[in-house]
C-alpha cells in the first residue's frame, strides 16, 4: 500500500487512505507516525482516529441521502442499463469471433480430412488401353446407350421349378457376376461387331432391394440398406472405372429412382419420394470415381473420362436429336406418361424407357424424329423374382443396349445375363 500523499491529494483525503487501511500498516500509532512524518505535525494517534471515524459517519449519511433520491436512483438505474448493453455488445462479438473461428476451424479439418481421404484412399485403377479403341476407324459417329435396372442388390432370390430345379437363383454375389459378364458381352460386341464413340448408361432404379414395407420381403434380404446402398455403390463406381478401362472411350452414368429406393412401413403408398437412397447412392458412385479420377491425373497427367451425373427422378438424353427419357415406370400407363412427360418437361420423347416389371419389351406407337416412337421395358439384372411371379410376368435376367448414329437409331441387343 502507497504511504506517500499523491499529487493533487488533499490532507482529508489523505488521512482517510491511510486510516482506511491501518490494516496494512500495524496499529493506530504506526499510522500516527506515518502521517505525521508527511504532513510535518506532531498529533497523536486519537487525533488521527477522531477524524477518520467522523469522516466516516459524514460518508454513511451522504449515501443515506443518495440511495433515498429518486433521481439518483434513476440515474444509476440508466448507468446500470447502458454498461449492461456494452456488455452485450461485447459478449456478442466475442460469440461471433469465435463462431467465425469454428467455421474456420471446420473448413481447415474439413480440407484436411478430404486430403486425407484421397492421400490414403484405395484407387479404383484406371488404365486407358488404346489396343481395343479405333480398330475399325468408322468415319461415322457413334453413341451407345446401355440399360439396366432393377438390381435389388442385397436381396436372396431361389426359384425352383417342378421337379425342384432352380429357375433363378440371385444374391449380391451374383449380381456381381451378371454385371462382369455383361460388361465381357458387350466388350465382345465392341471389337466385333460396333465399335462406338460414346457410351451413356441408364440405370432405371430399384437398385437396391431397401424395405419397401414391413412384411415377408425383411427375410429375403440378406444385407440392410444402407449397408446394400455402400456396397452398391462400391461397386458400380469400380464397374464404371473397368469399363472405361477395356474400352477407352468417355463413360456416362445416369441413375435415377425406384419404388424400392423409397421407405415405405406397414403397407402404406409411398408419400415421401424425393426421400430416396438412390440420392446417395449416386453422390458416393460419383465421390469414389472422382477420387480415383484425381489420383490417376496426378500419377499419368491425364484424366479419365469418366462422368456420374447428378440423380434425378426421370433421366433425358437427346443423342444426334433423338430424344429418349428413361425412368423407373412404376405406373399403370406408359401412353399416358410419355404425353405426360412430353408437356411437363416441354421436350420431345422419341424413346420411352422404363424397368420395373422385370421384363424385356417393345412396343412401337408411331413416327419419331428419326425412325419409329418407342416404348421399350428393359430386362432387370435381378431377373425372375417372387414380385415377377405374383403378377405373372416373367424374362431372363438382362440388359438392353441401343446405338445411335446421325441418322437415328441403329443397332439394338438384348443382353441375357443368365
Amino acid at each position: 500500500m502507497e504511504q506517500k500523499r499523491r499529487p493533487n491529494e488533499s490532507e482529508q483525503a489523505y488521512i482517510y487512505r491511510i486510516c482506511a487501511h491501518k490494516e496494512n500498516f500495524g496499529t493506530w500509532y504506526d499510522v500516527c507516525d506515518i502521517l505525521n512524518a508527511e504532513l510535518g505535525r506532531d498529533w497523536n494517534e486519537a487525533a488521527y482516529r477522531k477524524q477518520y471515524q467522523a469522516g466516516q459517519r459524514y460518508l454513511a449519511e451522504v449515501e443515506d441521502e443518495l440511495f433515498e433520491s429518486e433521481e439518483f436512483l434513476k440515474k444509476m438505474r440508466e448507468e446500470k442499463e447502458a454498461l449492461y448493453l456494452e456488455r452485450k455488445k461485447l459478449q456478442r462479438i466475442n460469440q461471433e469471433y469465435q463462431a467465425n473461428l469454428r467455421r474456420l476451424a471446420d473448413y481447415q479439418l474439413y480440407k484436411e480430412m478430404w486430403i486425407e481421404a484421397i492421400e490414403n484412399e484405395e484407387p479404383i485403377r484406371i488404365v486407358h488401353n488404346e489396343s481395343t479403341t479405333s480398330q475399325l476407324g468408322y468415319a461415322i459417329e457413334r453413341t451407345g446407350v446401355l440399360c439396366i435396372s432393377d438390381e435389388h442388390y442385397g436381396k436372396i432370390v431361389e426359384l425352383k421349378g417342378l421337379d425342384g430345379e432352380v429357375v433363378n437363383s440371385y444374391s449380391p454375389d451374383i449380381f456381381e457376376a451378371r454385371m462382369w459378364k455383361l460388361l465381357a458381352d458387350f466388350e465382345r460386341d465392341y471389337n466385333e461387331n460396333v465399335l462406338i464413340d460414346k457410351i451413356i448408361i441408364l440405370d432405371l432404379g430399384d437398385c437396391i432391394e431397401g424395405i419397401l414395407r414391413c412384411d415377408k420381403t425383411l427375410r429375403s434380404l440378406k444385407t440392410g440398406v444402407v449397408e446394400s446402398a455402400n456396397r452398391y455403390a462400391n461397386f458400380m463406381a469400380a464397374w464404371l472405372c473397368e469399363f472405361y478401362n477395356r474400352l477407352g472411350i468417355p463413360v456416362e452414368y445416369n441413375l435415377c429412382g425406384g419404388n424400392h429406393d423409397v421407405l415405405r412401413i406397414l403397407g402404406e403408398k409411398k408419400k415421401f419420394d424425393d426421400e430416396n437412397i438412390a440420392k446417395d447412392i449416386c453422390d458416393k458412385v460419383h465421390d469414389k470415381v472422382e477420387i480415383s479420377k484425381l489420383i490417376t491425373a496426378r500419377d499419368t497427367g491425364e484424366t479419365p473420362q469418366i462422368y456420374v451425373c447428378d440423380y434425378a427422378d426421370v433421366v433425358f438424353k437427346s443423342v444426334y436429336g433423338v430424344g429418349i427419357l428413361g425412368y423407373h415406370g412404376d405406373s399403370k400407363d406408359w401412353k399416358t406418361d410419355i404425353e405426360f412427360f412430353e408437356n411437363y418437361y416441354q421436350v420431345g420423347i422419341d424413346i420411352l424407357v422404363s424397368g420395373h416389371l422385370h421384363r424385356n419389351s417393345q412396343e412401337t406407337i408411331g413416327y419419331g424424329f428419326l425412325g419409329d416412337r418407342e416404348l421399350i421395358r428393359v430386362p432387370s439384372i435381378i431377373g425372375a423374382d417372387d414380385y415377377s411371379k405374383s403378377i405373372r410376368k416373367l424374362s431372363r435376367a438382362g440388359a438392353y443396349y441401343m446405338t445411335f448414329t446421325p441418322n437415328g437409331k441403329e443397332w439394338s441387343r438384348t443382353y441375357f445375363l443368365n
